[in-house]
């Protein structure tokens, strides 16, 4: 065949053959290619091969069906490379937590605390910059250039609207030349079901680093670091809640509006020394003008849990790597002998071990105290709205943390941990006349938290998995030579401790406008009471009043003990047991058991009052497109604090 095009040299094939060709829609221009072919004696493969060979075609035979398709032109792959870059915002600061991905894909990373970044990708990806209450940013990568421009984030024009709290006033974003960041009430209770106003900071505030050492019920407040650590000192920042020094996590997160964060020394500058490191603003909810009443209600269920716990080498192992330590120091007397390793190496084998094993102890401390989640809980109802005259918010709320740790309630106290707290709060703006208003808030935290006397968690960290059991076979606690590092019992059985706080919030202000006078003129005069209050109660185990008190408070009796693994024993029911070599008794040898237990109700653990007033003018006018804002404001605080005994401190007094 001669100059003719491929198709028809593929429907001659089908009609010699009785192969059916099918046509791909790819390759209806490739079999339009005209070719010159004599073929004699060959197979179809190699028509096939010859024919369309150099055209771009290819074919794939299955039964009797052929396949004509265009070959895939072979793609060179981009290579991956390494971008790095920084991200500030306007005024030139880096921006930590900003979102840093590839744009249509799931990769990404987050800004550091210098605000740099290192993300791996193709040259000529997009990279997508993201950050709460700022615009999104792109760019675009090059293939030359590792290192990218930094990226400037800029506020969203509705955002810059906004009204934000200052220093004894507020302004609006647009006009605020200091560093301010400041989040919503809705935007903190986004942040799950945590326990305190501090934990929920956590990457909700640019500039503002949150720690939390502990989940410990009753005990979960992060400390809080603006702009870092800035010494080895204090460096706690000043938290004002509605204008009053206060303790924010005391409050209730549903009851909050906003919270704003005074970051430098312009913003600060009004609280003096106080807002050195510094300064949180937290705004409590109200009522608006001429409101429908709107009731809320709230309840979230967590639970938590360890999310890591360390891993430890086995028994066998730890043995033969102590010998060779030993060996290596040549300290002979500490090797553990070949017939204890073996008499191991035995238990394990046959399954002879177990937490309430005698001669083969093996307990895994955290398997058996961390057994089930701790439940959290966190409930609350408000309500709130106005009219002319009134304007009101009434929240109440209750909140009850558990713990992870497997304690038991006992006949004679209860050593759980948990805490219980309950919240309420009523905010009433009264309007006697267009230019007064009479505000009053009431709000309070009652909170009981329960632990148990003896609760060291590093004991549980520091307890030897293999040195004795849980408790022996005669009923008693095991417990190594030292004592006091069996915490199954130091949790259960120590007894209780129940710590009451009360705390009581009373403010009172006045606002009169004086437009009548003179335009933008008012004044304002503010009272505040606050009530802090903790009580201890306990219930101890074993303690006589006047008779071995110290050693009637361990008055538990535990056991360590040593066996003879070269010399077993062989029983009558073909059982093994050892020779017992050494036997610690705790606390001693002559503490009495079964001492009855001692409680203490409602001990005045501390006691704290602070008396705040406060006198101030303020003029703010506008001038067309000039703001003028005027402030001469006074404050005294009085504060006294419970000091030895039953009495109290003399009372401190500050001036601003």
């Amino acid at each position: 065949m001669k100059d003719v095009p491929i198709r028809e040299v593929l429907e001659r094939l089908e009609e010699i053959t009785g192969y059916a060709f099918i046509f791909n829609d790819n390759s209806h221009e490739g079999v339009k290619q005209r070719v010159s072919a004599v073929f004699n004696n060959c197979s179809l493969n190699e028509i096939l091969s010859t024919t369309l060979r150099e055209t771009g075609l290819s074919f794939n035979v299955e039964g009797k069906q052929v396949a004509i398709y265009a070959t895939p032109t072979a793609v060179e792959p981009t290579p991956i490379l390494r971008y790095s870059g920084q991200v500030t915002d306007a005024k030139h600061q880096p921006m930590a937590g900003v979102t840093v991905f590839v744009a249509n894909t799931n990769k990404g990373v987050l800004t550091d605390k210098e605000g740099r970044f290192w993300i791996k990708t193709q040259a000529g990806s997009v990279l997508m910059f993201s950050y709460l209450g700022y615009d999104t940013q792109e760019i675009v990568t090059d293939a030359e250039k590792g290192m990218l421009p930094t990226v400037i984030m800029t506020e969203s024009a509705a955002e810059i609207e906004d009204v934000v709290v200052v220093g004894y006033g507020v302004q609006t974003k647009a006009s605020t030349v200091a560093s301010i960041t400041q989040t919503s009430g809705e935007d903190i209770m986004g942040g799950g079901n945590v326990n305190t106003v501090s934990e929920a900071l956590q990457g909700r505030l640019n500039g503002v680093v949150t720690i939390q050492s502990t989940g410990k019920p009753g005990d979960s407040a992060a400390e809080i670091y603006i702009r870092g650590k800035s010494s080895w000192q204090n460096t706690t920042p000043l938290v004002l809640v509605d204008g009053i020094e206060r303790n924010m996590d005391d409050i209730d997160m549903n009851e909050i509006a906003t919270i704003s964060v005074l970051k430098d020394a312009s913003a600060t500058a009004v609280y003096g020394v106080r807002g050195g490191n510094g300064v949180i603003l937290v705004t409590t909810k109200r009522g608006t003008d001429n409101s429908r009443p709107t009731i809320n209600f709230s309840a979230n269920i967590a639970m938590k849990q360890f999310t890591q716990l360390p891993y430890y080498a086995d028994y066998l192992s730890s043995m033969k790597a102590w010998n060779e330590a030993a060996a290596t120091d040549k300290k002979w007397d500490l090797v553990i002998p070949e017939s204890t390793i073996k008499a191991w190496e035995n238990a394990f084998a046959t399954g002879n071990y177990g937490p309430y094993n005698d001669y083969f102890p093996q307990v895994d401390w955290y398997d058996f105290m961390v057994t089930k989640p701790g439940v959290s809980q966190n409930y609350n109802a408000n309500i709130s709205g106005g009219s002319e005259w009134l304007n009101y918010f009434a929240s109440i709320g209750y909140q009850y943390d558990g713990d992870i740790f497997n304690i038991d309630k006992q006949p004679d106290f209860d050593p759980r941990n948990y805490m219980r707290r309950y919240n309420w709060r009523s905010n009433f703006d009264f309007k006697p006349t267009k230019t007064t208003t009479v505000s009053v808030n009431i709000a309070g935290r009652m909170q009981y938290v329960n632990n148990s006397i003896d609760s060291d968690f590093a004991k549980l960290m520091q307890a030897p998995s293999n040195n004795f059991p849980v408790k022996y076979s005669d009923g008693y606690w095991g417990d190594n030579l030292v004592g006091g590092y069996n915490p199954y019992a130091n949790f259960n059985t120590q007894g209780q401790i129940q710590e009451k706080r009360f705390i009581g919030w009373y403010d009172f202000s006045l606002k009169q406008d004086l437009g009548a006078l003179l335009q933008g003129l008012s004044v304002q005069a503010k009272l505040s009471y606050s009530q802090n209050t903790s009580t201890r109660s306990s219930i101890r185990r074993g303690t006589l009043h006047g008779n071995g008190d110290a050693l009637g408070a361990k008055s538990t009796i535990r056991y360590n003990r040593t066996w003879d693994y070269a010399n077993p024993i062989i029983n009558e029911d073909n059982s093994v047991s050892y020779p017992l070599l050494t036997e610690k008794r705790h606390p001693d040898d002559q503490t009495s058991e079964g001492l009855p237990v001692s409680a203490s109700y409602d001990n005045l653990n501390n006691t704290s009052r602070r008396l705040y007033y406060e006198f101030a003018i303020s003029y703010n006018r506008s001038f067309n497109d000039h703001n003028v804002s005027l402030l001469a404001l006074m404050n005294r605080q009085i504060y006294e604090e419970k000091g030895s005994g039953s009495t109290m401190k003399f009372p401190s007094y500050r001036e601003d």
